[in-house]
């Protein structure tokens, strides 16, 4: 019975390393995903203006949370489903297809984001369907006294998310824009579409203004 008392305090710190390391791992593989990643710019949409903060979080909805196509069979909710989006004329993105399984071969200057099904309706219209999805990017945490603007932002449709994609569909939500002008970021740099091919929620750290140059006598 001794022996067993004595071993206990290890086997729990034992397992406390352990579950330390395996956390660590994660925060690794997420920050190296969210820096080596895709970086897209999404327009958000206001998903319900009766409610667009939750606690410290404002709700983001995207463009491609519907989409609309013809499936053989509706997908199930919770299923995922890997949505093919593509730049559009108006310099953001559009959902151009879908696929049930795996598919990560975007077409050509597109890019493959992993989604998750909420919901899934027929519509008039041979094997046509209309989806509700959801991909980890629809909250981002509000520092304390910005609630107000982003709101405003929200409303008017001025704000858009900073959005890293890697290449197995995954995706983080690295921060929210405004007209060309950065509001918050998680304080880590994607690289652009063209030098790699795509991980999603941190709490953002507001970009830290430019030093003004001192003057030498």
């Amino acid at each position: 019975m001794s022996n067993f008392l004595k071993s206990r305090p290890i086997a729990v710190i034992a397992v406390a390393v352990l579950q330390l390391i395996v956390l660590g791992f994660f925060v690794w593989d997420r920050e190296y995903r969210v820096r080596n990643g895709v970086e897209i710019v999404l327009p958000v949409i206001p998903v319900d203006p009766r409610s667009l903060f939750q606690g410290d979080y404002v709700i983001l909805g995207y463009d491609i949370s519907t989409i609309e196509g013809y499936f053989n069979t509706l997908p199930e909710q919770g299923s995922p489903l890997y949505v093919t989006i593509v730049p559009d004329w108006q310099g953001g993105w559009k959902y151009a297809r879908h696929r049930t399984y795996g598919d990560l071969d975007a077409v050509p200057g597109g890019v493959v984001l992993k989604g998750r099904v909420e919901s899934a309706r027929a519509v008039p219209g041979p094997n046509k369907g209309v989806v509700r999805l959801s991909y980890g990017l629809e909250r981002f945490f509000v520092p304390e006294g910005e609630g107000k603007e982003l709101e405003k932002l929200v409303r008017d449709k001025k704000l858009s998310a900073i959005i890293s994609v890697w290449r197995d569909g995954t995706s983080a939500l690295k921060g929210l824009t405004s007209e060309g002008r950065v509001l918050f970021e998680t304080g880590v740099a994607a690289k652009q579409p063209d030098e790699v091919p795509p991980m999603g929620e941190q709490r953002p750290t507001e970009r830290p203004a430019r030093p003004e140059p001192t003057q030498q006598n």
